[in-house]
């Protein structure tokens, strides 16, 4: 038994927020430690386990059998990207939920659980919340919340949708304040179980749109940037289906102008709502649909996969003002959103401007704005003058000369794409994609309905006028301001400036926050020193601020505040990626412990995986090795992987997945610093454009480094306490001969028990409790994850699907048919019989080929490696 000092450094984990759909403010009650503890408390008190609800996983290859047939009937439409599927439950809330009584009321709360899924919708079918009643919804992960909904959000139809919430593990959460004259009603009929991760795509996603496509954030501080703006993602259920889709659209002005308590004008492609099945028409339910806004990249270099940081929000709900009836013409659709002009110029966005003169339209650029296949906003070029043209496909056929045929120079069209805004070189909008046949390696052509038809001949010449003025922001009282970096890379230990262009009336105020910490979302406030702070008064529009300077690669948080002499003010939050110079980063994740724990008990392991971002600035450089460490008494074996070179000049970073991970065994007390270095090296470039293996290591470069903090403590040990000043913790807790006098509070805490030896005196007027501490959950094992190149252990699938070698047997040559995937592939292997490694290889073209003239005969194993770190093999038999 041993007398020590005891302290624990409680660390806490960030936790990133964002806030979605038209809501109140405020923060789930249970993101509270107070009222989280109080509700495990009851919980445990009243034995309660059964508040959940288990949504049943779907069967993916169904799920696929299920969208191909969804999507043979028009291979040209761009509204075929499914991300999730509608399932019944019929639950009742209040009968499910668990209730928790606080002073003012209570909180019920539900949780919505399935194993796989990516996230969730939830559609409630009798929806009613009293005045002083909010609604949540948040993840598991506490990284997402949705709400405060309140009763501002009933409607007429007592129908409620939400749009999604990532995480297979999600809270619904009421507070219901006590003394209401009625009471809450939520009927939660379904979910949309989501399947496809096309919101929250990262690194090592397959979802995301084809990589010839360009972020929209690349031109947001350019002249597209209010263009960018007006347009939206749209979450729609499929017609005569229970699959949801996505299509997009644009936010449209009209010549009069809004008023603040207008409802705005949407349009997109009718064909997103009204499906053909033969001569019969079936609809989506228009009032479901849920229009998503900020759907965009941080930085011209994201992949999305910070999207959860951003600022996103939507509104649920609109009526249909007037369409073209089975797209016989034009295929267009126009909308009144259910929110507000007030509403939703608090989402920072803008309205179209538009024009009907096509000699106007025939004019040399054009440009799209859409979100292909989910994924986050992008920007599609064309230096090609447009011409009529007409759409055809086994859907439906429009009426000739209704449509502008387009052929692309930079970034194609998708599935997710249909019904966004193409502009001419006037900013004016002229047209809505039906559809096409755009891609990667075939820039069209590509089908956008004509506006002026629309206008002239559809009647919309009704709602929105003869004209209306160019796009242009429509606040009550914002200020458009436009954000850009110089350089427009941000390079760690070099200086960078943030430059402000302010359109109103000068002077103008302004300040200037930016974390200085990577990866950080606190919303601090303008003065903190974890922040540089900039401020001034300019009589310019044009502000400079910096320099800024960042050590670590990463996404810092940057708030702007800026007010004009007319007090129209506008609040900016974007984020400013830092970047290292020779591109390779480390990210380190937890594999086998709840998100953010940080505190484990003495015994237990800890798995943690790496993977690795790499910006190529030359294509001949690649990963060579990893070096775990533990940081306190260990350092591990050398890992060694060479992922290739990529080819061709990338717009944006390119990610390898090394898939290896380490298991660590906490075995002593105190702080541990987990990390991991990775090092690169060099290839040498062939004549022919291939390259040498392996790399060259003498030509490392000074590694890349990440660590994670936990702290180990033991819930078994015996601590003695012999003075009232020691901080009371242990595992045993022993008070030995110790008088606690009234100097201050005295609450002794202990894992397993606490003692107090006769001797104790406790003074009249101490105020003393006592504090059982649960131990914290841990894994028991792990199992690190390495690829093992041991010929008996390799799964060996049979050549389907969309790979094929031949010819199978060979006399000698193999051949590699990857055409359909080309994209996704990161490198290839081939193992002899016995193993070996014979070549390793990033694909330069659609069908690969390798000799094996000098190789013995027997089974041969080709190996594929997807950007996502997914691998499959195919077999061919060698027989000279």
């Amino acid at each position: 038994m041993k007398k020590i000092y005891i302290g624990i450094a409680f660390l806490l984990a960030n936790l990133t927020y964002l806030y979605s759909q038209l809501h109140e403010r405020g923060i789930p009650l249970m993101y509270d430690s107070v009222y989280s503890e109080l509700a495990n408390n009851q919980i445990s008190r009243l034995g309660i386990s059964n508040y959940a609800i288990s949504v049943p996983d779907l069967n993916r290859s169904v799920i696929q059998s299920e969208i191909e047939e969804l999507t043979n009937g028009c291979q040209e439409c761009r509204n075929g990207k499914y991300y999730g599927k509608e399932i019944s439950l019929s639950v009742n809330f209040f009968e499910q939920a668990q209730q928790i009584s606080v002073d003012n009321g209570s909180i019920w709360l539900l949780e919505i659980a399935s194993n796989d899924s990516e996230g969730f919708q939830f559609l409630f079918d009798d929806f009613y919340l009293p005045k002083g009643c909010q609604l949540f919804f948040y993840n598991e992960e506490k990284d997402m919340y949705l709400g405060a909904f309140t009763y501002k959000n009933n409607r007429d139809d007592n129908e409620f949708i939400t749009q999604h919430i990532n995480g297979n593990v999600i809270y619904i959460e009421l507070f219901v304040p006590n003394g209401l004259d009625e009471q809450p009603r939520l009927s939660l009929s379904n979910v949309v179980y989501i399947f496809d991760n096309c919101f929250r795509k990262g690194p090592f996603s397959s979802e995301g749109a084809a990589s010839c496509n360009v972020n929209a954030a690349c031109e947001s501080g350019g002249e597209w940037a209010k263009e960018i703006r007006s347009v939206a993602i749209i979450l729609l259920k499929q017609s005569g289906s229970n699959y949801y889709g996505i299509c997009s659209g644009t936010l449209i002005n009209k010549y009069s102008g809004y008023q603040p308590d207008d409802k705005p004008y949407f349009l997109t492609a009718n064909h997103c709502y009204e499906d053909m099945v033969g001569n019969q028409s079936i609809y989506s339910n228009i009032n479901n649909w849920v229009f998503l806004f900020g759907h965009d990249a941080s930085s011209c270099l994201s992949n999305g996969s910070d999207i959860s940081n951003s600022r996103t929000k939507s509104v649920a709900g609109a009526t249909i003002v007037s369409r073209d009836a089975k797209s016989r013409n034009t295929d267009y659709l126009l909308l009144q959103l259910k929110g507000s002009v007030y509403d939703i110029s608090k989402y920072n966005v803008s309205y179209a401007g538009w024009g009907t003169n096509e000699m106007d339209e025939r004019t040399l650029n054009t440009v799209t704005i859409h979100h292909p296949k989910g994924d986050v906003k992008k920007i599609s070029k064309s230096r090609i003058a447009p011409v009529s043209g007409q759409f055809v496909s086994e859907k439906f056929t429009c009426a000739a000369d209704n449509h502008w045929r387009i052929f692309w120079d930079t970034g194609i069209t998708e599935g997710g794409s249909s019904g966004s805004p193409l502009f001419n070189s006037y900013h004016d909008l002229i047209g809505i994609l039906t559809g096409g046949s755009s891609s990667c390696q075939n820039n069209g052509p590509d089908f956008y309905g004509k506006f002026s038809k629309a206008v002239l001949d559809g009647g919309l010449v009704n709602y929105l006028g003869p004209h209306a003025p160019s796009s242009q922001p429509v606040f009550d009282n914002e200020l458009p301001v436009y954000v850009n970096v110089l350089p427009e890379k941000i390079y760690t230990g070099e200086n960078a400036w943030i430059n402000l262009d302010i359109a109103g009336a000068p002077p103008y105020q302004w300040w200037v926050w930016i974390n200085k910490n990577w990866n950080e979302t606190w919303a601090y406030k303008y003065g903190d020193p974890k922040c540089y702070n900039f401020s001034g008064t300019n009589s310019t529009g044009h502000i400079q601020v910096g320099p800024v300077n960042f050590p670590n690669p990463g996404i810092h948080r940057c708030t702007i505040y800026v007010m004009d002499a007319n007090g129209m003010q506008s609040t900016i939050i974007t984020g400013l990626t830092a970047i290292p110079k020779f591109g390779l980063r480390i990210h380190l994740k937890q594999e086998n412990t709840p998100l953010h724990q940080v505190i484990f008990p003495k015994g237990a392991t800890l798995q943690i995986s790496q993977n690795a971002l790499y910006e190529r600035d030359g294509s001949n450089w690649g990963i060579k090795r990893v070096v775990w460490s533990s940081g306190k008494t260990e350092t591990f074996n050398i890992l060694e992987y060479e992922p290739g070179p990529m080819a061709g000049n990338l717009p944006y970073p390119a990610y390898y997945y090394l898939p290896s991970s380490h298991c660590f065994s906490l075995n002593n007390e105190g702080i541990y610093k987990i990390g991991a270095t990775i090092y690169r090296g060099s290839y040498d470039e062939n004549e022919d454009g291939t390259y040498s293996y392996p790399l060259k290591e003498q030509k490392y470069t000074s590694g890349s480094k990440e660590e994670m903090t936990v702290e180990v403590i033991d819930c078994e040990e015996e601590v003695t306490i012999t003075d009232q000043h020691y901080p009371p913790i242990g595992g045993h807790l022993i008070v030995d001969n110790v008088t606690f006098t009234s100097v201050r509070d005295h609450e002794l805490s202990a894992y397993k028990s606490i003692k107090l030896t006769p001797g104790t005196h406790i003074q009249n007027g101490a105020r003393f409790s006592t504090k059982m501490l649960k131990c914290p959950d841990f894994p028991r094992r792990c199992q690190p994850t390495r690829f093992s190149v041991d010929h008996e252990q390799v799964i060996i699938s049979e050549p389907e699907g969309k790979i094929s070698v031949f010819p199978n047997p060979t006399k000698d040559l193999i051949k590699i048919d990857i055409s359909d995937v080309f994209l996704d592939i990161l490198y290839y292997e081939i193992f002899s019989p016995s193993g070996l490694l014979l070549v390793k290889k990033s694909p330069f073209s659609n069908i690969e080929e390798f000799h094996l003239k000098d190789q013995p005969n027997g089974l041969y194993v080709v190996r594929i490696i997807y950007k996502n770190g997914k691998h499959e093999t195919r077999k061919v038999i060698l027989n000279k």
